[in-house]
């Protein structure tokens, strides 16, 4: 669970610096998600979104640990390809 969470926390933080850089709210877990949204749009992209939405459920496990160690394994590439595309894009 604690690896959940620590994937979960660099995935936001990607998601923060992004927002900050653009000027976006990022307050919430749903200005998170709007921006991931902005993002995919402003990048046409939709892997963007769809990776964060996936990456979503590391923070869900972190509460619930419904992960198994398998499925945190399959997750954890998705993870880290969003943060090092969206790092890429902070100027």
């Amino acid at each position: 669970m604690q690896a959940s969470e620590k994937l979960w926390g660099a995935v936001a933080h990607a998601t923060l610096a992004i927002s900050q850089q653009r000027g976006w709210r990022y307050g919430s877990h749903n200005e998170l998600i709007q921006a991931t949204r902005r993002l995919s749009e402003e990048q046409n992209d939709s892997n963007i979104y769809d990776q964060f939405r996936e990456a979503r459920r590391l923070h869900a496990n972190y509460y619930h640990g419904f992960l198994n160690a398998p499925e945190l394994d399959d997750l954890r590439p998705t993870a880290h390809d969003f943060i090092y595309r969206v790092l890429a894009l902070v100027a």
